[in-house]
């Protein structure tokens, strides 16, 4: 099977994700740009840590709120999200459960959803025409309106692959090993995120759900350093990414998901780290945007006098929803 550009065609049978994990190489450039990301990030917790509980949490609040509209961007959806006292961090411990309750939030569905029982392609459809025969990525499809083509990026993992795969997921996950791309909550964030929408376990809803694993497992390891009780993750970075959604994908595509393309030919390590340094610098762009609200001087009275807002007050800078919530749920354990 030819593979172009990081467009992959073979089906995506199971491997173990540790071995997979054990052929990436940290590229000095990516421990690096790690080091300066973390550089700044005290520097904002720092800035953070010094208001109350509530105010951090309203803060974080809002900063989630931005996220979650931002991730429905990235996807081209419309959906909403009704924010209450726990939203997605009431807990940070994942199972395969967990996974499933955030997936059913996410899409605003009733129940659980399992893992799809149908394979999928990563793909985009677009109109038919003559030269897209030509290229073996595309299938062309007829439909009672004429013909269609489905561009294939990749496949999801094979359907009986998903549950070995999952479980390997949340093995890694849960690893607390002595190794950069454990000890580094930057690093680590990027691959659950990149691990988890490559499996693709759900028909729908992957990469938002990939991209509150991210945040999720990002809080539990800030808050296993720093000794804090933070609920809601301290930066979220899906502003950033849709800013750039073209890159992200990208930058996910060219990444094969196996163990056969980690040679001098192919150099998956290197892709690999180049998706890390593209979630570094979202990070230090949300970084430096989070650190001018903190510095700004209606935001710091603001979060100085949250103990006495009230919902009804219409000069507060924070969004309705947010005055609304029972804050204190949110870092409450």
């Amino acid at each position: 099977m030819t593979v172009k550009n990081g467009q992959n065609l073979a089906k995506t049978k199971y491997f173990p994700i540790k071995e997979f994990l054990s052929k990436i190489i940290i590229e000095p450039d990516t421990l690096e740009e790690a080091e300066y990301t973390n550089i700044m990030f005290e520097e904002y917790m720092e800035k953070l840590l010094q208001f109350s509980e509530t105010s951090i949490a309203i803060f974080l609040a809002e900063s989630l709120k931005k996220e979650w509209e931002s991730s429905n961007k990235i996807e081209n959806s419309k959906g909403t999200i009704e924010f209450g006292e726990d939203m997605f961090f009431n807990k940070l411990s994942i199972s395969h459960n967990r996974v499933k309750e955030l997936h059913k939030v996410i899409l605003g569905l009733d129940k659980n959803e399992d893992y799809r029982k149908k394979e999928v392609n990563v793909s985009t459809i677009e109109p038919y025409e003559e030269w897209m025969k030509e290229n073996e990525n595309n299938i062309i499809i007829d439909t009672a309106q004429g013909k269609i083509c489905e561009h294939i990026y990749w496949r999801g993992s094979e359907v009986k692959d998903i549950k070995k795969f999952m479980d390997d997921f949340l093995i890694y996950y849960k690893d607390s090993s002595i190794s950069i791309i454990n000890t580094n909550p930057f690093i680590k964030a990027s691959l659950i995120h990149l691990i988890f929408v490559r499996i693709h376990p759900f028909l729908d809803g992957n990469g938002r759900t990939a991209r509150v694993l991210h945040n999720i497992k990002f809080t539990d390891s800030i808050n296993r350093i720093k000794n804090t009780k933070l609920k809601l993750c301290p930066v979220n970075i899906s502003y950033c990414i849709e800013k750039f959604k073209t890159t992200y994908s990208k930058k996910i595509d060219d990444i094969y998901f196996d163990l056969d393309h980690f040679d001098n030919i192919y150099k998956n390590s290197e892709a690999i780290n180049v998706w890390i340094r593209f979630n570094l610098r979202n990070y230090q762009d949300e970084i430096a945007y989070l650190m001018s609200r903190l510095d700004d001087k209606v935001v710091k009275e603001a979060m100085k006098n949250i103990e006495t807002m009230s919902s009804n007050d219409e000069e507060s800078i924070w969004s309705k929803e947010i005055k609304k919530m029972k804050i204190k749920n949110l870092y409450k354990q």
